[in-house]
């Protein structure tokens, strides 16, 4: 039998007749207070209040357990549902007090069996026991022992914790000149408009919030290294004129689990103080996120599953670089509108207790008799992170909107880009005047295609060292080509080749790169030739496009796949073999051809229908013919891809099929251009042996100047493949 129920409003008047039956009670209990036990007229209200409160939450907490409390739904109505809100507040006080009296009187009826047997002498020496316990050797002690625990905790801790919060940096206004402007962040104007839009309403957005909208609460910038991702953000810092904590996400990894939480919030309060400071606003920047933002191992896709120790001992503590910072850093970034800690307990206990006394209403009319709710401070505290991983990498928890929502793409700079950045980088260093005119000024930009901005101020600082190096207070031409070559390819080796016949072939080599890609590739210009040992390389032959695109069609991937194989030809044709310089060569022809056929579907055409460069002519044939020579080419093809069997793309056998004859057949055009060109290539191959690096427009006059021709192949002729 289920115990009976009772309207919410029947409730409601029977809590209001026993609070006026316990009002009623409080003046005989104040005087009973005043006069028994002789309390002062404000320690007899309190106690009697305090008395009255123990009287009225005791009704309350019966009356709870004799009847069920008035179910409440969707569509009660508000003042039901605050009605019953601040009914199980009270029930909350006051079942937690008589919690304590009931534990008290257990400790009293001890004591009251072992000392006296009267409640009087229990009483006392309770009191004496509080009194001992209030001794300052006593209290001395019980503070020292949380301080000793803290102390340990520190000298165990606190080196490997300080290393990740002395990584981190809090930079005022003024402290945080970086001499970096907006203006000096180049080659990205998309990037720069946009943060714009989100920098105007972090600083003057008052209409905007005025008008229902929500300020961005965090950035990610998005992009290849050294694009100008931590560039922005601090031209952000610095024309913002507010503070900024600089933290790398490298600073979050710890070998404790639970250290970089502390360094999550240790952050999240240093930038709440630095915001408080300073106009009410601060900027956290976390450069490098995705050490601390990965995708977690459970939701899959590319996130970094962290490894899983077995059984027992350290394994609980160790593994610093699990998601706990995520997670923490997740929650800092939502209750960072929170209200102060400390001033939302004080409020809430307050309004607690008055609401616990009963006798106290919460409003007089439309005045409120309770602390108004604890609010969010004004300070505004922004997140911008950094990374050049791919979006999908990084959790979806920090990327959705609400956290770092806006993302900001970085891009590697365009021609007119890289034009920009010389103008701002080469301005600011010594060089010679002849780099200012408009052809060296384009020779540099498209020589650097590829370049990101951070490369570029490297290249111009490492030629101003060559000329220092060599007593000349400025650069040339010299020095900033020898300067790229290091920061792609690295420091010249000192040695040379010891055999004339490896340095030749070497050139030989490089040469057939160029001759096929100046002859196949007319949208595309030469622009470094070299048999310079740099690194792990012996030489290498660079292109750049004319005009830049982001795409390319049928026709321009199988220029590349001639282009690639040329050096192969070119060592045939001279040597009737081949080095071992050809591996990477037909390593990428593989992969190339193999994306080509797999992934985006260009299988190879009719003889009669392949144009492969731009004003070429068809290259005609009979059907038997072409017959023919797709099976010569098909044979030719896998005895390449045999050799290049490493490559990435493992297509089908019916698609390696067309692959094979994509390789063949360009590798078929490369053997006949080296065969056409031979005598110049032999002309390159001396001209790079004498000067060993070829750069930019000398090397396009060198290409141009030796009248190189396209070949007309015989496809039914035994000559127009290699023999071995």
């Amino acid at each position: 039998m289920s115990e009976p129920t009772v309207h919410l409003s029947t409730s409601k008047g029977i809590g209001r007749i026993a609070t006026v039956l316990a009002a009623l009670t409080l003046p005989v209990v104040f005087f009973w207070n005043w006069n028994q036990l002789g309390l002062s007229p404000v320690w007899a209200f309190l106690l009697a209040l305090l008395e009255i409160g123990l009287l009225r939450g005791g009704i309350d907490l019966l009356f709870k357990r004799v009847i069920d409390t008035p179910e409440l739904t969707l569509d009660s109505a508000p003042e039901d549902m605050t009605a019953d809100a601040l009914q199980r507040r009270r029930w909350y006080f006051w079942s937690r007090k008589f919690r304590l009296i009931a534990i008290w009187l257990v400790v009293t009826t001890i004591v009251w069996k072992i000392h006296g047997g009267t409640w009087p002498s229990a009483v006392a020496y309770e009191v004496h026991l509080i009194k001992a316990l209030a001794n300052p050797q006593i209290l001395m002690q019980m503070i020292i022992l949380p301080i000793f625990f803290l102390a340990n905790f520190l000298l165990f801790f606190g080196p490997m914790m300080m290393m990740g919060i002395s990584q981190m940096q809090g930079l005022e206004p003024g402290d945080a000149d970086f001499g970096v402007k907006l203006d000096d962040v180049r080659g990205q104007k998309e990037a720069k408009v946009e943060i714009r839009k989100v920098v105007t309403l972090w600083q003057s957005g008052a209409k905007f919030v005025a008008a229902g909208g929500k300020r961005e609460r965090g950035i990610l910038f998005l992009g290849p290294p050294g694009t100008g991702k931590t560039m922005l953000a601090k031209a952000i810092a610095t024309g913002f004129n507010c503070p900024i904590v600089l933290m790398p996400g490298s600073g979050f990894a710890q070998t404790f689990i639970g250290m970089d939480v502390i360094i999550v919030r240790f952050m999240a309060r240093k930038a709440r103080k630095l915001a408080s400071k300073w106009s009410g606003s601060c900027i956290i920047f976390i450069d490098e996120i995705d050490a601390v933002g990965m995708r977690r191992a459970a939701l899959g896709g590319g996130g970094r599953a962290q490894p899983q120790i077995p059984g027992g001992g350290m394994g609980g503590m160790m593994g610093g670089m699990g998601q706990m910072g995520l997670q923490s850093l997740l929650v800092v970034m939502d209750g960072i509108d929170n209200p102060p800690f400390f001033r939302k307990l004080f409020t809430n206990k307050l309004n607690l207790w008055l609401d616990a006394m009963y006798i106290i209403p919460q409003k007089i009319g439309s005045k409120s008799l309770r602390l108004p709710k604890a609010k969010p401070t004004s300070n505004q505290i922004f997140f911008v992170g950094a990374t050049n991983v791919p979006l999908e990498n990084l959790d979806p928890a920090l990327t959705r909107p609400g956290r770092m929502g806006r993302h900001i793409h970085f891009r590697t700079p365009t021609k007119r880009d890289r034009a920009d950045i010389f103008d701002l980088y080469l301005g600011k260093v010594a060089h010679e005047p002849e780099l200012d005119t408009e052809a060296a000024r384009d020779e540099l930009v498209k020589t650097t295609q590829g370049y990101s901005p951070a490369d570029i101020e490297q290249v111009c600082s490492i030629a101003l060292t060559y000329a220092h190096s060599d007593g000349r207070p400025v650069f040339n031409r010299d020095d900033i080509q020898e300067a790229m070559v290091t920061v792609e390819a690295g420091t010249a080796l000192g040695w040379g080749y010891e055999s004339e016949q490896e340095e030749f072939s070497t050139a030989v080599h490089e040469a057939g790169h160029a001759v096929c890609a100046h002859l196949y590739k007319p949208d595309h210009e030469s622009t470094r030739l070299s048999i310079q040992r740099r690194g792990q390389t012996g030489g290498h032959h660079q292109t750049a496009e004319a005009i830049e695109r982001s795409f390319k069609d049928r026709a321009e991937l199988f220029a590349d796949l001639i282009h690639t194989l040329g050096a192969h030809a070119a060592e045939t044709v001279f040597f009737g073999h081949n080095t071992m310089g050809v591996g990477g060569d037909l390593g990428m022809a593989s992969n190339l051809a193999g994306t080509m056929v797999g992934k985006w579907g260009m299988w190879p055409l009719p003889i009669d229908q392949e144009i492969y460069f731009e004003g070429g002519k068809m290259l005609g044939a009979t059907q038997t013919e072409m017959d023919q020579a797709r099976i010569r080419m098909e044979k030719l093809g896998k005895r390449l891809l045999a050799v290049a069997n490493f490559g990435d793309v493992q297509l089908p056998r019916d698609k390696y099929k067309d692959e094979a004859i994509l390789v063949g057949h360009a590798y078929v055009i490369a053997y006949n251009t080296a065969l056409k060109n031979k005598a110049q290539i032999a002309m390159i191959a001396k001209t790079l042996v004498e000067k060993k690096e070829i750069f930019g427009n000398d090397l396009v006059k060198l290409l141009d100047d030796s009248q190189l021709e396209i070949p007309t192949i015989d496809w039914n002729s035994d000559a127009a493949y290699p023999s071995n």
